[in-house]
């Protein structure tokens, strides 16, 4: 690959990058086979020992994105951004903590109660089967209700703890994506986007 080639390669993997950068990395190149040139070689000896110009621009690429300048810090951010985070402070303190609480206390109660009828509906449905293997233990364990009620509250309870355990899963996603967006939320107006 002669020097031509080379920079027309070089310039068209560099494509999309900022202009100085593109810049300075054909310059660079274009200094080195004059370089090359100056001490004998030809251009296709100087090529071949550059590399491929496809993976030098993949380097490029990845040492611009590395060297970009961040956005410097200024004092008036960082003060703002520590009163920022003292006002986000009390304001949660205040207006979030609580109904944070209080709501994780009732999903957890939900999920409780999920569970309990789930697993109460599964005894009953137990106990109503024992008492076909036992019948001495059906007057003392229930009395009045035949076989057929036994079993059908049975079903009723589990499933409806299944329900319940199913709406407490969606409502536990959602509290979880609320309370993510919050805490972003927090964070933008503490460091000020």
């Amino acid at each position: 690959m002669n020097r031509k080639q080379f920079l027309m390669t070089l310039h068209e993997q560099l494509e999309g990058l900022p202009g100085d950068i593109k810049a300075d990395a054909m310059t660079k190149y274009d200094d080195l086979f004059k370089l090359g040139a100056s001490q004998g070689k030809t251009e296709e000896e100087v090529s071949f020992s550059l590399g491929d110009p496809v993976i030098l621009a993949r380097q490029i690429r990845q040492q611009a994105t590395y060297a970009a300048p961040a956005s410097p810090i200024r004092r008036t951010n960082v003060f703002r951004s520590f009163f920022m985070f003292f006002v986000m402070f009390f304001f949660n303190m205040i207006f979030f903590v609580g109904p944070f609480f209080a709501c994780l206390g009732v999903l957890i109660g939900m999920w409780g109660a999920a569970f309990g009828m789930s697993i109460g509906g599964v005894g009953v449905l137990g106990a109503a089967f024992y008492t076909i293997i036992s019948p001495a233990l059906y007057h003392t364990l229930v009395t009045g209700f035949s076989f057929t009620t036994i079993m059908s509250g049975a079903v009723l309870m589990s499933t409806a703890g299944i329900l319940l355990g199913m709406g407490c899963w969606y409502t536990s996603k959602w509290f979880y994506k609320l309370v993510v967006s919050y805490t972003r939320w927090n964070f933008r107006v503490i460091i000020g986007r």
